[in-house]
């Protein structure tokens, strides 16, 4: 993550660069358009399934588990909100996948294998040797009264364990693991403890899980309601 003072990849509302960056406070400060990632973090445990098609807990919204990160109290935006995509704000010259390798490693420990596509995923869940894999989705502007941003959004298959994350202190206060059932009822229960970008990613995330799931003739499972 960067600090107050570190440059900030800016951009128009249309997503083109400016001429230069600029400090992250002045950014929060003028809710400057700027460059972000959003990570979905999927926890698959496919290495103890039997089922040789698709991975365990891939089929319906009750098996498909989420990392959520509820960030630190000391972070700048929404400090101790439940974030369930996790990334960061690009800094000044950086790359969409290079800062959502950046920000998933510093933050939780995780390091992945970049795929493009979802036979790759499949691929590596029945590989014998366990590798986390990271695929980008695809951009969405998001624009609030804090937060004005071109995020890039990415999937991340996490095949270890709870306890071999490493969270970074400073940005992380825990992890938790909840279904994509549990989450919907815990943002309709108290909408005001979820990051509002976050939520919105999610719901981009899910909706295209949904459209996935229709054009390979799923029917609605994996749907949730918008």
């Amino acid at each position: 993550s960067l600090d107050a003072h570190e440059l900030v990849f800016t951009v128009d509302k249309d997503n083109n660069p400016t001429e230069k960056g600029a400090p992250r406070h002045k950014v929060r400060l003028e809710n400057l358009w700027h460059r972000a990632t959003y990570i979905v973090v999927l926890h698959d445990n496919s290495h103890n399934c039997d089922d040789d098609k698709q991975p365990c807990g891939n089929n319906d919204d009750n098996e498909t588990f989420i990392l959520v990160q509820r960030r630190s109290k000391l972070k700048d935006y929404c400090p101790s909100k439940l974030d369930p995509a996790p990334g960061g704000v690009l800094g000044y010259g950086e790359s969409y996948e290079e800062n959502a390798q950046r920000e998933i490693l510093e933050e939780m420990g995780i390091s992945v294998q970049t795929i493009t596509s979802q036979q790759q995923q499949q691929e590596a869940a029945h590989s014998t040797t366990t590798k986390n894999t990271m695929r980008r989705l695809f951009s969405f502007p998001y624009e609030d009264d804090r937060v004005r941003c071109w995020g890039d959004l990415y999937e991340v298959v996490y095949r270890g364990s709870l306890e071999d994350i490493k969270i970074q202190e400073e940005e992380v206060d825990e992890i938790l693991r909840y279904s994509v059932s549990e989450i919907q009822k815990l943002v309709d229960d108290d909408s005001d403890q979820w990051m509002p970008d976050g939520l919105f990613a999610l719901q981009l995330y899910l909706e295209q899980r949904c459209t996935q799931r229709k054009i390979e003739g799923g029917g609605m499972v994996g749907c949730v309601r918008a």
